[in-house]
């Protein structure tokens, strides 16, 4: 056995026979174990942290040997104002890179007071109104520059594809539309891929009354289209509503669920009430006492036709003797 010293690795060989070698695995004297840095955070605080744990928690780990009595993690966080008008206490540095407004020295968010900075958002249908950009975003509209306004910003309306009434379609703005009486599409939609031209169909809007409308008004209230040729006389809303005998005998347009829900009874059909019959409610029965003393809960005019003598209001055989 020969013991041959490479580098930082000692290899133990064995010589077998004349130039043959046989080489253990290398070895190491020991393991690298990650030591701490120093990790600062947004905020401007400090801790000693192994890297990998560090840049975890959202922290920017320091050199090798670093540590926080000897490293200087920034400024101290600021009162920051950002463009929607909320405060966050950020270094000055982080605040700028978030688009917000760093304050003075030794402010905080706990007595500062930020205001939205609001820029002129244009809508799709050319109007204008002065929002934080976020906000403008959100709505669906387009921001100006910081600080713009509405009197010095031109607001161009957007057309979109417009159905008219007889199945016609104008790419016109919104406003247009609707003061001609079409219904106006979706931002971004054309005459040339929308289709207007179906004809009027029964339309459960999502208050549940119905009106004939074109597939694509319809949609466009939020309604569901009975399909073609459907008018409201023939349709009940909602779609999958039918005829509900309620316990008074009265009748109401219910889904199943919602029939029983209330008491109803569901007439097993999507029918309209005018096509259907409700029963009159059961009348209450009474105790009925027989000449031979026997009882029977009937109605008050079955036990007088069957020659009985009917009970008080309420009454029932179970609880009754009769004479």
């Amino acid at each position: 056995m020969s013991r041959i010293r490479l580098g930082w690795f000692t290899v133990f060989a064995l010589f077998v026979g004349e130039g043959s070698l046989i080489a253990d695995p290398p070895t190491t004297d020991s393991q690298a174990v990650a030591t701490d840095v120093a990790c600062c955070f947004s905020d401007g605080s400090c801790q000693d942290l192994q890297p990998s744990f560090c840049l975890l928690q959202g922290g920017r780990p320091g050199d090798s040997g670093t540590s926080c009595a000897t490293v200087s993690c920034g400024a101290q966080p600021v009162a920051c104002c950002m463009p929607d008008g909320q405060c966050v206490n950020l270094q000055p540095d982080v605040c700028l890179t978030t688009l917000g407004r760093p304050q003075r020295q030794g402010s905080s968010c706990a007595n500062q007071s930020c205001t939205p900075v609001l820029s002129a958002c244009c809508f799709p249908d050319g109007q204008c109104a002065h929002l934080p950009p976020i906000n403008c975003f959100a709505a669906g509209g387009r921001p100006g520059a910081l600080h713009s306004t509405c009197a010095a910003t031109v607001c161009v309306a957007i057309d979109v594809a417009c159905c008219h009434a007889d199945g016609s379609c104008q790419d016109l703005s919104s406003a247009e539309c609707i003061a001609g009486g079409g219904e106006p599409g979706a931002p971004g939609s054309l005459c040339e891929t929308q289709n207007c031209s179906a004809s009027a169909a029964a339309c459960c809007l999502p208050d549940d009354t119905c009106d004939n409308l074109l597939p694509i008004v319809c949609r466009n209230r939020g309604g569901r289209s009975a399909g073609a040729g459907s008018t409201c006389k023939t349709t009940a809303c909602p779609l999958n509503a039918g005829a509900c005998c309620m316990p008074d005998a009265s009748c109401e347009m219910l889904t199943r669920r919602n029939c029983r829900a209330q008491g109803g009874k569901p007439t097993g059909s999507r029918a309209a009430c005018s096509e259907v019959t409700c029963p009159p409610p059961p009348q209450p029965t009474v105790a009925c006492c027989f000449t031979d003393s026997s009882c029977q809960d009937l109605t008050q005019a079955d036990c007088a036709a069957a020659g009985g003598t009917p009970g008080v209001e309420g009454s029932v055989c179970r609880r009754m003797t009769c004479p």
